[in-house]
């Protein structure tokens, strides 16, 4: 239930805020649960904290995994057109199938809603359409919902910004840091593509390439912002809320 699970998330932003000792257990279990959501609104939610919380090079890792399982193969462009030229083949292949056989065709006798007889043939049965089967995150995309997009761009840059800090092979920080660069620019080239439903906005667009251009600069004044700025504000948050629940509590008491 998309409610039940926005609160639910809403406690363990908090509680992963206030209680440091659970972190490493709450990133464990929410990347459990990452590939089973089927909400782009809970995938957002839960994103952001793992960008915020991953609190060693061991759980970057981790988080990048499980966001390449949800996202499936990149460029999503060339993936989707190969995926649609396999398709046209086979139903190419499919037809000439048919035409070949066309004279073994057996028809059926059906019996109408009114009690009269009617005849039935393979070709005269609408076909059924095929349920595209993709990962969640790449179906929210394809559907047009471009502002995941740019969560999880955010969020990316988070993690490689952590990283850089954490691991001194070289060859490591660049292979995290191109892939999360690729996985963006990878979004940003679908949502003007055409493949999906609606192409992405130019409000999108311009965050998505402002991560990407944070990545390639990495000045201090803004990864001074993705790295303290977003946790100083939910702190602050979480302080305005508490003060507001004490001012209530003294309220009603008087």
């Amino acid at each position: 239930n998309e409610l039940a699970s926005a609160d639910v998330l809403i406690f363990i932003r908090e509680a992963i805020e206030k209680f440091p000792a659970l972190r490493p257990l709450i990133i464990e279990k929410l990347l459990e649960s990452f590939p089973a959501i089927r909400s782009t609104k809970i995938h957002r939610s839960a994103m952001w904290i793992l960008g915020e919380y991953a609190a060693s090079a061991k759980e970057v890792i981790e988080v990048f995994d499980v966001i390449q399982q949800t996202l499936g193969e990149v460029p999503i462009v060339e993936m989707e057109q190969k995926k649609l030229n396999s398709e046209n083949n086979s139903e190419n292949e499919q037809q000439n199938g048919t035409s070949t056989t066309a004279s073994t065709t057996t028809t059926t006798t059906k019996i109408t809603s009114d009690g009269t007889y009617a005849t039935q043939s393979a070709f005269s049965v609408p076909a059924v359409a095929k349920k595209e089967n993709r990962p969640p995150l790449r179906q929210y995309l394809m559907d047009g919902d471009f502002f995941i997009g740019t969560t999880l761009a955010a969020t990316l840059t988070k993690l490689v910004l952590k990283y850089l800090d954490w691991e001194s092979k070289e060859v490591e920080r660049n292979r995290v840091c191109t892939t999360a660069m690729l996985i963006m620019s990878s979004i940003m080239h679908l949502g003007k593509s055409g493949f999906p439903k609606k192409q992405i906005t130019n409000d999108d667009l311009d965050r998505m390439f402002l991560c990407l251009k944070t990545l390639s600069e990495r000045t201090p004044e803004i990864i001074e912002v993705f790295k303290n700025s977003c946790r100083e504000a939910l702190a602050s948050m979480l302080i305005a809320h508490a003060d507001e629940e004490m001012q209530e509590k003294k309220s009603k008491r008087k």
